[in-house]
Order: structure tokens, then C-alpha cells, then sequence
């Protein structure tokens, strides 16, 4: 009965950790459109390698992204969201703003920025900082 418990304890356990990977996904994976609107908004028409290496400058992360995930979130924010267009050129896809994603960047950009100073409000009220950084618990 004891090994039984252990084991239920265990995949309880893991099933908290995948929760928490498909939360990390989630959240990176929004946070990572919002930030390919932004740089294409700066650049006006920008393609794939343009995006990641500005993606690689404003992270300041070598592997913020794979090629793979950045073109799923571009066929994403084009084909699902209406947000981006594309066209070919010389055998590159040059990606630009629909108006739709000039109207919608405002918006993302406050529903983050809001996201966050709620997050740390709460952390600061739960005493994440000295709680659980200085117990190296993260």
C-alpha cells in the first residue's frame, strides 16, 4: 500500500511539472508574438532571420528561439490572427503589419506591461523575494 502512495505522490508530481511546462510554453510563446509584432512594426517589412536576431538583441538570450517556433508563431499571427502578411522576394518571405496588428500591438503591449505589476504586487505581497529566492527554491 506504502509503494502505491509513493507512486501516486510521484505522478501528482509530475503531473504539477507538466502543468508548469505547458504554462512556461504558453506564456513564452505569447510573450515571443508580442515581441515579433513589436519588431516588425520597427522595421516596417522584416523576414524570418532579420526577426530572430532582433529577437536574439532585445532577449539578449543566443537561443531565445527555435527557426521552427518563430515561423509557427509568424503562420500563426498571419493565417489564424490576421495581424501579420507576408509576400516573397527573391526567395525570402518579407513579413509586415496588417492593420489589424497595428491596432492590436497597443493592446497587447498594456496587457502585458499589466500582467506584470499585477505579478509582482502579489509577489511582493506573498514575500516570493525573501521567502523563496533567498531559499533558492526558483
Amino acid at each position: 500500500m506504502e509503494n502505491s502512495n509513493t507512486m501516486l505522490k510521484e505522478q501528482e508530481l509530475k503531473s504539477d511539472s507538466l502543468l508548469f511546462d505547458r504554462l512556461e510554453k504558453n506564456v513564452k510563446g505569447t510573450l515571443t508574438a508580442i515581441l515579433i509584432l513589436g519588431i516588425i512594426r520597427k522595421e516596417k517589412r522584416t523576414y524570418g532571420w532579420q526577426i530572430k536576431k532582433k529577437l536574439k538583441d532585445v532577449t539578449k538570450a543566443d537561443s531565445y528561439i527555435k527557426d521552427s517556433s518563430l515561423y509557427t508563431i509568424l503562420r500563426s499571427l498571419e493565417n489564424n490572427h490576421g495581424l501579420v502578411t507576408s509576400e516573397m522576394n527573391n526567395r525570402r518571405r518579407y513579413y509586415s503589419l496588417t492593420e489589424l496588428g497595428q491596432e492590436e500591438i497597443p493592446r497587447a503591449y498594456h496587457y502585458w506591461i499589466d500582467l506584470i505589476l499585477v505579478s509582482k504586487e502579489a509577489f511582493e505581497k506573498l514575500d516570493f523575494e525573501t521567502n523563496i529566492i533567498s531559499n533558492e527554491v526558483y
